[in-house]
């Protein structure tokens, strides 16, 4: 009587209760096809057969066409050490195709070679893998897409206003022309609203350039030290005339001396102006507007204080956002609410911070915080 001895037991054992299918193939009298000579017991349950059914296929009948050229290929040029992965698409008796990677190992049986195949379900694999890969191209359909909507997108803005700005200089040069020599009213008068009406309408048409600009990232500015002191000197005496117009009384409260930031003199006036318009604007007859400025660590602090309206707390972080105003209810107001939005985007590419202060009914305090200019500044810029 033959005695099994105790390492064919054990291998029995793993190959009758492995998870993985396991097929032991033969090559048949020196052809390329293959026979099964032992399948185990996960090998038949994932393909559908009985132990019996499967020792009388080959490869042919459980390799999809393509995978069986391939595999066949493949096998007759195995490694020197006998082993090789490849991946393959098993067919059931039902006729499905399953996905799988196939562990071979060749070896020699009665002198004739002989492999070992241990089959994984790879389906789930695939099917992520052609998930990933729908997504990466939806991602580039949706890329190319957005690109060529942006090229549009930027072309027609330029192109507008080039038309909108065209005509418009032409009217601002000549109502400033007349405001200049017309003395008698009220042709001044007339004369002073076409200027003032020009003027805004030239301010929006940049506020939505630029706002594009940022945008696209497009928007250029320079980095170089500007000296904040003379600055908020001539921000002062340039709004000065605005804060009379509109009958407030206009506070300037500033150190005998003020760090240099970096930064482009024409965005951080553009910066400090659009607060200041704004505190302006919601501040009524009789008030008061503050521009301030401290040093405190190492950061400049510029502040605009108003006796306005007030914002209540749950609006304020949406002022920074495109298209809002300080205060909805003041529809009158001109502007198209872009102004803090590009203040809060030029403020943060020069790694700076705004933030505001208010309550309804106790005015606003507006906060521009700027890191003061390290020795050793090699000039430089920065695209938005």
């Amino acid at each position: 009587m033959n005695v099994a001895k105790p390492v064919d037991l054990l291998y029995r054992a793993v190959f009758e209760n492995a998870g993985d299918a396991i097929i032991i193939w033969r090559r048949a009298n020196g052809s390329e096809v293959l026979k099964i000579i032992d399948a185990n017991p996960a090998a038949c349950r994932r393909l559908g057969y009985t132990r019996d059914e499967m020792i009388r296929l080959t490869d042919a009948d459980l390799n999809a066409p393509d995978s069986l050229r391939r595999s066949r290929e493949i096998l007759a040029a195995p490694s020197d050490n006998g082993k090789l992965t490849m991946e393959v698409a098993l067919r059931t008796k039902t006729g499905q195709e399953l996905p799988s990677e196939a562990n071979c190992q060749v070896f020699i049986m009665d002198g004739c070679p002989a492999i070992v195949a241990v089959y994984r379900d790879i389906a789930e694999r695939k099917e992520q893998e052609e998930r990933r890969q729908r997504a990466l191209e939806h991602e580039t359909s949706l890329r190319s897409k957005l690109e060529a909507d942006t090229d549009m997108r930027t072309n027609y803005t330029r192109a507008l206003v080039h038309e909108l700005k065209t005509p418009l200089t032409l009217l601002m040069a000549s109502s400033d022309f007349l405001v200049s020599h017309i003395k008698e009213e009220p042709l001044l008068s007339f004369a002073k609203n076409i200027s003032f009406g020009a003027a805004s309408i030239n301010r929006r048409i940049d506020e939505l350039h630029d706002l594009m600009k940022l945008e696209m990232g497009s928007l250029q500015l320079e980095f170089y030290p500007v000296p904040t002191r003379r600055l908020l000197s001539d921000i002062a005496a340039f709004a000065r005339p605005a804060a009379e117009r509109s009958e407030l009384a206009f506070n300037v409260e500033l150190p005998a001396r003020l760090p240099t930031v970096l930064g482009d003199r024409e965005r951080l006036q553009q910066v400090i102006m659009n607060l200041l318009n704004n505190a302006f604007k919601y501040t009524p007859k009789g008030g008061s507007v503050w521009l301030k400025a401290y040093t405190r660590a190492k950061e400049l602090i510029i502040e605009v204080k108003d006796t306005g309206c007030g914002i209540p707390e749950d609006a304020q972080q949406a002022l920074f956002q495109p298209y809002q105003r300080r205060d909805p209810s003041h529809q009158r107001k001109d502007g198209l609410g872009l102004g803090l939005a590009i203040t809060k985007a030029i403020v943060e590419r020069y790694k700076g911070r705004i933030w505001v202060e208010s309550r309804p009914g106790s005015g606003s305090r507006f906060f521009v915080a700027l890191p003061t200019t390290r020795r050793n500044f090699k000039n430089e810029s920065a695209d938005c």
